[in-house]
């Protein structure tokens, strides 16, 4: 019997997050195609970890490093993978890479992906340690087209595949639920955190309110950095009746959530995005999906027709964007046709499993 092909693959921490739920999804099948290895760097969240089937939990190895720590740890952790001595490795976020490129350094012969879920550089520490992995590597994973563009002109990637991964990690529903497009009850789902831009969401359903229009938000998703000033909006707008932090929610619970009835609308107003998962994954439940046009996010939405953008990048850019929403959520015809075009965006799509156990097979040739 052949010998199946040793992965390793790094992650910051199994959390709610697109690059981390995605792994969940595919975790079985690595595991099956592959004689898998998962390190994880932080510990991340117990709830989601004790979904993971026992069999399966065996192949992930918690290092739960303190982040003050971590340049101490990378050799070691570097050291760990070379003794496993595997035949692909995959480092997804920045950190990830650092010891990702040590090991390739070390060991020329593991065939390296780093894998780039952004389409802008966080800060300092993003950039050195992505641009490194980006010349270090076999082939360069993105999640989006965004993401691909983004990486043949910052890191210079000409002389490498850089495949882009379908970042679906679940077929599209057989129907669309049955919305009442006459509540205007809009949903969040993601990380409180500064990039995702909650407070616009906040002062999107203050004006709307303002209108006459009898909106509502529920946000769900853990804090990561800015719960403590969306609570302050909300209550500086007087919107604490009409906005609930609902709290981190559970992908086996999120899928449910985006197929409820109750929901009619999604409400993202991120300042950046990769994939944008949530809300790939609320047009393919055929919400009305109000977003900022950033990261993948205009590549699969069209303004009007699958999805209403808002551009607030100036007062007046603002006004004109809040006028366009508000004409839309009133108009009931329009709403049931841009939620049957989101519905239909992504039929026929690969899944994520499928797309990246593809592209390691092919080194990222020939991938989607």
């Amino acid at each position: 019997m052949a010998r199946k092909a040793k992965l390793a693959y790094v992650l910051h921490e199994i959390a709610i997050g697109g690059a981390e739920v995605a792994f969940l999804s595919a975790l079985p099948h690595l595991a099956k195609a592959f004689d898998l290895r998962v390190y994880i760097l932080h510990s991340g969240s117990r709830a989601l970890v004790d979904t993971i089937p026992e069999p399966l939990k065996k192949r992930l190895v918690f290092l739960n490093i303190p982040l003050f720590l971590y340049p101490l740890y990378i050799p070691l952790l570097a050291t760990r993978i070379l003794v496993f001595k595997p035949d692909y490795l995959i480092c997804s976020l920045w950190r990830s890479c650092l010891a990702g490129c040590l090991v390739k350094r070390l060991n020329n012969s593991i065939c390296y992906f780093p894998f780039i879920h952004s389409s802008i550089f966080f800060h300092k520490f993003d950039r050195c340690a992505s641009v490194w992995a980006m010349r270090m590597a076999d082939a360069v994973f993105v999640d989006s087209v965004s993401a691909c563009d983004f990486v043949l002109k910052v890191g210079k990637v000409t002389d490498k595949p850089v495949p882009v991964i379908s970042f679906l990690t679940a077929a599209t529903p057989q129907d669309v639920p049955d919305y009442d497009f006459g509540q205007k009850h809009f949903v969040f789902i993601g990380r409180l955190h500064p990039v995702k831009n909650l407070q616009a969401a906040v002062r999107l359903v203050a004006w709307l309110r303002k209108q006459g229009v009898d909106a509502r938000l529920d946000i769900y998703g853990r804090d990561d950095g800015d719960a403590e000033n969306v609570a302050e909006l909300v209550k500086k707008e007087n919107m604490d009746p009409y906005i609930e932090w609902k709290g981190e929610l559970l992908p086996s619970a999120k899928s449910a959530l985006l197929t409820a009835s109750n929901y009619p609308f999604y409400l993202q107003l991120s300042n950046a995005e990769g994939m944008a998962m949530s809300v790939v994954e609320a047009m393919q439940a055929g919400k009305v999906c109000i977003v900022t046009p950033v990261g993948e996010i205009p590549h699969y939405a069209t303004d009007g027709e699958s999805a209403v953008f808002v551009d607030h990048s100036s007062d007046e850019a603002w006004e004109n964007a809040m006028q366009g929403v508000l004409a839309t959520v009133v108009d009931m015809e329009k709403c049931a046709r841009i939620s049957q075009a989101a519905f239909g965006t992504f039929r026929e799509r690969p899944l994520f499993k499928d797309s990246l156990i593809k592209a390691i097979h092919t080194k990222g040739h020939h991938s989607e």
